[in-house]
């Protein structure tokens, strides 16, 4: 079990919180189970009183503390955006450089604050295809998040991949490759995981299947600086 910690801004000061947790479970025949948690939007609940006497115009109190919302054009971090491709990706006829369409699938949301509702426009951007033949005939794919359509205008989106739903010709990537001998072989293979980043994630898809069918799901965390 692998914990991460991150120094997170709570009310007035700053404090060191477990942001994400993985565990990987390896069972005596060889199968593998891996269980990843991501942890935020952090809260400082508050509360104050105050006496008054008779005569005495009692001031306004606060209202308790509460995390400040996104500010226009700025978003914090680790806010999910869950977004569903909404045109097929032809990789005979792709171009590096082509913007994608998609639309969230939930609302965008920091806290209690929706940003932008489902069916709001986002903008991929495919930056790189190429077909590489070893170990398996496959293409890769490079992608970014670009914007969002925020109050009719786009918002730049920072954001980092962290899932992906099932399609049709998805190479599985792993953290860790651990061959288990089986009398059961799976057709399936899978390959090591490139790291992902703000900049631009990194897909495989087989050669025999070479299309991104409109409706794949994808779920980003925004990498915004805070």
């Amino acid at each position: 079990t692998t914990v991460q910690y991150r120094l997170t801004t709570v009310g007035p000061a700053q404090h060191w919180f477990a942001a994400e947790a993985e565990t990987m479970v390896a069972a005596f025949d060889g199968a593998e189970f891996r269980n990843r948690a991501v942890l935020g939007d952090c809260r400082r609940y508050a509360a104050e009183s105050k006496i008054s006497f008779a005569g005495e115009e009692p001031a306004a109190a606060p209202k308790p503390g509460a995390p400040a919302p996104s500010k226009p054009g700025r978003l914090r971090k680790n806010l999910l955006v869950d977004i569903t491709v909404d045109q097929d990706l032809d990789f005979a006829t792709a171009t590096a450089d082509t913007a994608l369409r998609a639309t969230l699938a939930e609302p965008l949301q920091d806290g209690d604050q929706v940003i932008a509702p489902a069916g709001a426009k986002v903008t991929m951007r495919l930056l790189e295809l190429a077909r590489v033949a070893k170990p398996v005939d496959r293409y890769e794919l490079v992608l970014r998040l670009e914007s969002l359509e925020h109050n009719a205008a786009p918002l730049p989106l920072s954001a980092k991949l962290l899932n992906t739903g099932t399609a049709p010709g998805l190479i599985k990537q792993e953290r860790r490759l651990m061959p288990a001998f089986q009398k059961k072989r799976a057709d399936r293979f899978s390959l090591l995981a490139r790291e992902s980043n703000s900049e631009q994630t990194v897909l495989y898809w087989e050669a025999r299947q070479p299309r991104v069918r409109k409706g794949f799901r994808m779920r980003w965390l925004t990498d915004s600086a805070e």
